[in-house]
């Protein structure tokens, strides 16, 4: 669309926004599609709490005016540049002295870029005392000093997610700040140079209150799958109380069918698990059959990637289980009775939610 067509919907666009005096939720994250005037009538928005970005500021937008906002908890960025990176410290310090209080919820997002750092992460940290969320990711640059500032100040932190790059140290927060009331925790981590997994390559963590676990192995290479041993799954039950769990992402650690077997034995109550199989025949996992588990997601190699034949048949063993994939395949779980018959069926999914293999953080 462009010329005078483009200017018709922008202006549409504009004349709806400054309606809109109790909208809560905004994403837009297209790059370079906020224009100044555009911006500032979302930042006048009196109900606007949660606002997600694009950080390509410089030329487009002054970002500062988000510390005017009267309502925002939440704030998310995709790829922050400098003009908006320099004015971060004194968004979170206005935010922060509302009466109203700061930020609840703060992610910036990068591609391996070297913009957020520990000095910003240290500079942000006075005005993040009301911080519940934490989202650090693809930023080469932060490692555990930056993030330990955060931690320092938000005591009441209940979600967490980290991207590690290497040297970054973030590998192993036995010694970070307590954090009391985190309830979910997600990390990704460099996959190393051996294909199976020891004890020593797994993360080392403090002991933390988690329901929701997400571990993810990154790295240049295609093959950035590694086999998870049952000494490194070992090590991880040790750092990590599987029994309260109701969410577990295991992506890119490969496990055998023994291997879910005892990830199911210690999380009996787990209502979402995302695991990479080494072969379809891990699907014949007998524990299963007796999981209360309502999302099941099970990625592959791509030589052992299970048909959807394969996935209607654990599904059909599944008692509870609603929606069940591979991959980027999702589908729903459909159960019905059929001429004195239990009849269970996949489908394509047709929710307008999003299914919940793509809410798990995969940098």
């Amino acid at each position: 669309m462009q010329g005078e067509s483009r200017s018709l919907l922008e202006d549409m666009i504009l004349e709806a926004l400054r309606h809109m005096r109790n909208l809560t939720r905004l994403v837009w994250t297209r790059d370079r599609s906020l224009s100044t005037e555009l911006f500032a009538v979302i930042t006048r928005l009196p109900a606007l709490e949660h606002l997600e970005l694009s950080g390509h500021s410089m030329r487009l937008f002054d970002p500062s005016l988000l510390g005017h906002m009267p309502s925002l908890r939440d704030l998310r960025i995709m790829m922050p540049d400098p003009t908006f990176r320099a004015v971060l410290p004194a968004i979170a310090r206005q935010l922060d002295a509302r009466t109203n209080g700061g930020l609840w919820g703060l992610a910036l997002v990068c591609r391996s870029f070297n913009i957020i750092n520990d000095a910003l992460l240290k500079d942000l940290s006075p005005f993040l005392g009301q911080l519940k969320r934490l989202q650090l990711v693809g930023h080469t640059k932060v490692t555990r000093e930056g993030v330990y500032a955060v931690l320092e100040e938000a005591r009441g932190l209940e979600e967490l997610v980290l991207d590690a790059a290497p040297h970054s140290g973030l590998v192993d927060l036995t010694d970070a700040p307590s954090m009391p009331v985190l309830s979910t925790f997600s990390l990704s981590f460099p996959a190393p140079k051996h294909s199976v997994l020891e004890a020593s390559d797994m993360p080392v963590l403090r002991p933390m209150p988690l329901r929701a676990l997400e571990l993810n192995l990154t790295g240049t290479d295609e093959r950035r799958q590694r086999v998870l041993s049952p000494y490194a799954l070992a090590a991880l039950q040790a750092e990590v109380d599987f029994t309260p769990l109701t969410r577990l992402a295991l992506l890119n650690l490969l496990i055998d069918t023994e291997g879910l077997g005892t990830i199911l034995a210690a999380a009996p109550y787990l209502d979402e698990l995302y695991v990479c199989l080494d072969s379809p025949s891990a699907l014949k996992c007998p524990a299963l059959s007796e999981a209360g588990i309502r999302i099941f997601h099970a990625n592959a190699p791509e030589s052992a990637r299970p048909s959807r034949e394969q996935l209607a048949a654990v599904a059909a063993r599944m008692p509870v289980v609603e929606q069940i994939g591979s991959m980027n395949r999702v589908y729903e779980v459909e159960r019905y009775h059929e001429g004195g018959q239990r009849v269970v069926e996949l489908a394509r999914w047709s929710q307008i939610t999003t299914p919940g293999y793509f809410l798990v953080w995969r940098p």
